[in-house]
């Protein structure tokens, strides 16, 4: 099958997974998950052609008509249809992404990301994009030195003059966390006392209320909190011995907080990847059981974000990939209130191929799930949930 018609029959594919509607009791009352069914939704390719890239990283909504997903492709939703639109910088070349976006309203879109990746010659730096009704412009951030490596990884919007951005900043050999906020005029950068941690997500629940989450150099787990004043490291345990990472949170309230990831047993090994959640309970973070793809030891789990219907209904979103042969499968797992468990999600396969990632999320009113990846990082990747 061709690599640029394969989306045209993405529209035909049918309902692939569904699990009916359970009862479970958890530490906030009995939780209710409706029967849940997952489809792949036909979404365009903005770079053409192959090997352009156009995954997608992040979405965003204002409302069920309003919804943008960026990454290496710039996609909009109009409630009917996903179109493309063109950002500055964002091109398909694999060497300039965006990483996160918050949509506020139809002419109040804000993303973040990096260019100039591996680009020889030049240090990655990150940008600020705005979306004002009609077209996607860049907008002044804070600069840095040239001998830096700049990105931004993640956004969080509280309200159109109370915005955060979070990525990390390597001046050899320090890798600083980037903290931004937009305070309805300008972006400015923000300083916590630690050296060491590379922000990746970022959640707030309040103005006095912000995680972010994310991976020291030595293969730890970094957490931040912005308690309205300033920011802090938070204490966050490592799933073991090897490498581990935080990489999405989601800020439900001031006692409930959750971040994903995954973490490496052996530490001198780079694989299986495990999956790795914890959650804050006001006092403390303490890691989850989660469960993994088998069979043990021939495959990797990995989470790349997290998003929440509510406190007993929360979705961690990645891949598992088969160590064997590197075929890369849609990884979702949902929390019920008590317990983690593997979710049945679609996959694209493209040649015979499975090479798909889910990347970014999030949640309508309604219960209504949107999850973006991509398919063999060429093609845009967009599953959705519908109840029965």
């Amino acid at each position: 099958m061709c690599k640029i018609c394969h989306l045209a029959v993405l529209s035909g594919i049918t309902l692939i997974a569904q699990i009916p509607a359970q009862a479970s009791s958890g530490p906030n009352g009995p939780s209710t998950v409706p029967l849940t069914v997952f489809q792949v939704v036909s979404a365009p390719n903005q770079h053409q052609p192959f090997p352009a890239n156009n995954y997608l990283n992040a979405i965003s909504y204002s409302s069920p008509s309003d919804m943008w997903a960026v990454g290496a492709s710039t996609i909009h939703f109009d409630g009917q249809q996903w179109t493309a639109f063109s950002a500055p910088d964002i091109s398909g070349a694999g060497t300039n992404a965006l990483t996160g976006v918050a949509d506020l309203s139809p002419d109040n879109v804000w993303a973040v990301g990096y260019i100039n990746e591996d680009t020889e010659g030049q240090n990655p730096s990150a940008i600020v994009e705005h979306f004002n009704g009609t077209l996607w412009q860049m907008f002044s951030s804070p600069q840095f030195p040239a001998t830096d490596q700049v990105f931004l990884r993640s956004i969080t919007a509280i309200s159109p003059t109370d915005i955060w951005a979070g990525g990390s900043d390597f001046e050899d050999p320090f890798e600083f966390p980037l903290l931004e906020h937009f305070d309805g005029t300008a972006w400015t950068q923000f300083s916590p006392p630690v050296s060491d941690c590379a922000v990746s997500g970022i959640s707030a629940d309040a103005t006095n209320d912000v995680w972010a989450s994310g991976v020291t150099l030595g293969g730890g787990t970094c957490i931040l909190h912005y308690d309205g004043t300033g920011w802090q490291s938070v204490s966050s345990p490592d799933g073991c011995c090897g490498y581990n990472y935080l990489f999405g949170i989601v800020a439900l309230g001031p006692n409930n907080v959750w971040a994903a990831g995954w973490y490496i047993q052996n530490p001198n090994d780079d694989r299986p990847n495990l999956t790795l959640i914890e959650r804050w309970d006001g006092s403390s973070w303490q890691i989850v059981t989660s469960p993994n793809v088998g069979p043990s030891g021939q495959v990797s789990s990995l989470l790349r974000g997290i998003t929440a219907v509510s406190a007993n209904d929360i979705w961690a979103f990645g891949t598992s990939i088969d160590i064997n042969s590197d075929a890369a499968s849609t990884l979702l797992l949902h929390w019920n209130g008590s317990s983690w468990a593997i979710f049945p999600s679609p996959n694209v396969e493209l040649d015979g191929i499975l090479n798909d990632y889910l990347l970014g999320g999030t949640v309508l009113p309604g219960r209504d799930i949107w999850i973006v990846g991509s398919n063999d990082v060429a093609d845009t990747l967009v599953i959705h949930s519908t109840e029965h």
